[in-house]
């Protein structure tokens, strides 16, 4: 199937940030990924759990599914618990390139009934739409990507890993 018109540029946006997120894992050291660095709210590590995170949510609202048991820790706002174990790097780097496998096959798949359907009124749960429909969350998570993506260079940066 191809991908639907109203979020084929949310596609694309998806396609090349995994492409720059893919060239920011390079030459970093584990210990990087866990390193906070002054100025920083989050690691690597959290920030690109984050991206996944949402990229599950996008990949929900394009009517598949795709998920792993630790995305949880990574949700907008949450804190981390008591005796909660973050993934290794490599579970992360594993599950970020699952889920772009996964994001351009739900892209392929999705129809573009689910993405016209009309998003409940206030107050619900769903991240903002920029046309009131499925179709405007779809956009609205790629633009809240390349904001992570900027976030992700900002670390390395600080890292010295440029």
């Amino acid at each position: 199937m191809a991908i639907p018109p109203s979020v084929a540029p949310a596609a694309a946006a998806f396609a090349f940030n995994a492409n720059m997120l893919e060239r920011g894992f390079k030459n970093v050291t584990e210990a990087q990924w866990l390193e906070l660095p002054s100025g920083a709210q989050n690691n690597l590590l959290w920030i690109v759990g984050h991206m996944i995170w949402a990229r599950s949510s996008t990949i929900r609202f394009l009517g598949s599914t795709w998920t792993r048991p630790w995305l949880g820790q990574f949700a907008r706002a949450a804190k981390p618990e008591e005796g909660q174990v973050p993934p290794t790097v490599s579970e992360m780097i594993d599950a970020w390139q699952d889920s772009k496998k996964s994001l351009a096959a739900a892209f392929e798949n999705a129809s573009e009934e689910k993405l016209a359907e009309a998003l409940p009124p206030p107050p619900h749960t769903l991240p903002p739409s920029f046309d009131g429909k499925m179709s405007g969350v779809v956009i609205f998570l790629s633009h809240h990507e390349w904001y992570h993506l900027g976030q992700v260079a900002y670390v390395r940066r600080c890292l010295g890993c440029m």
